[in-house]
């Protein structure tokens, strides 16, 4: 594996990591189905990312490999990185929740299988990309700091 490579995937653990005890006290305070399961939350932060990368030109790999460098986690919340990566969690958790809030209107609904079904993850890049056209003219705040 290259060094670019490896680079990427720390830095994407690192964001993931950062991110899980915000998902654990989001997901226990609001009791909300769609936040059931750490792994949706990652894919959703993921695509939040990719959709404001890809919609203002950037690269995003780059920007994960600026993070593979974990002194940005000591920062206070109110960091750079933090900062963006707050604005991000926000937007994941609403595509989350209204992805599962739009299904559940359909019958049969069953909770378990909304995990499961391959049509779920396209409605959450949807519910992301729809909340994304409402804050693009603020793409610049949703751009992680170069940290190295």
């Amino acid at each position: 594996m290259s060094n670019e490579r490896f680079e990427v995937y720390a830095g994407s653990w690192f964001v993931c990591s950062e991110s899980k005890e915000t998902w654990r006290v989001k997901s226990r305070e609001s009791r909300e189905p769609a936040l059931e399961r750490r792994w949706m939350f990652y894919y959703a932060l993921g695509e939040s990312l990719r959709i404001s990368y890809r919609s203002q030109s950037l690269d995003l790999n780059a920007a994960l490999r600026a993070l593979s460098n974990p002194g940005w986690i000591k920062e206070d919340e109110g960091g750079p990185a933090k900062k963006v990566l707050g604005r991000h969690y926000r937007v994941a958790f609403k595509g989350l929740i209204d992805a599962y809030e739009g299904a559940s209107k359909d019958k049969p609904f069953i909770h378990r299988n909304w995990f499961r079904a391959q049509a779920t993850l396209g409605s959450i890049s949807k519910h992301i990309a729809s909340s994304w056209d409402l804050i693009s003219d603020h793409g610049e705040d949703y751009v992680l700091p170069r940290v190295r």
